[in-house]
C-alpha cells in the first residue's frame, strides 16, 4: 500500500522551545508560552485555555543570541484541543512581520538546522 499523502507545508520548521509573550489585538494581557517549532512562515505552540482560529495575536518572541525579541502579528490557522482540555495546540502564521525581523528569523532558522543536521 502506498502513502499517496502530500506535505503541504511551504517552510522547513524546527522544532524548537522558545519562549514568547503574546497578547490578543486590541487587549492588554500578555500571556506567555513556548513554541513547539519555529519556521519562516509561522509558529506553533500550546496556550493554556482558548484560542479561536482566525484570530489576531501579537508576539513577542526571544531568539536564543539575539538581543532584542522578534515582534510580529500572527493569525491563529488551526487550534486542537490536547488531552487535557485546559490547554491548546495552536498553529499560526506570521502576517507582518518586518522585513528586519524576517532576516533575524531566517538567519536564527538556518544556523539552527545547520546545527541540527551537522
Amino acid at each position: 500500500m502506498t502513502d499517496n499523502t502530500k506535505d503541504v507545508r511551504r517552510f522547513l520548521r524546527i522544532p524548537k522551545s522558545l519562549l514568547v509573550q503574546y497578547k490578543l489585538l486590541n487587549t492588554s494581557l500578555f500571556k506567555e508560552f513556548n513554541t513547539a517549532d519555529i519556521s519562516q512562515g509561522g509558529v506553533r505552540f500550546f496556550v493554556k485555555g482558548q484560542v479561536l482560529e482566525n484570530a489576531l495575536l501579537i508576539i513577542s518572541i526571544r531568539l536564543e543570541k539575539i538581543a532584542y525579541p522578534l515582534n510580529a502579528m500572527v493569525r491563529v490557522k488551526w487550534v486542537k484541543k490536547v488531552l487535557d482540555n485546559n490547554y491548546c495546540e495552536v498553529g499560526a502564521e506570521f502576517i507582518n512581520l518586518p522585513p528586519e525581523s524576517f532576516a533575524e528569523l531566517n538567519r536564527y532558522l538556518e544556523n539552527a538546522n545547520i546545527n541540527k543536521e551537522g
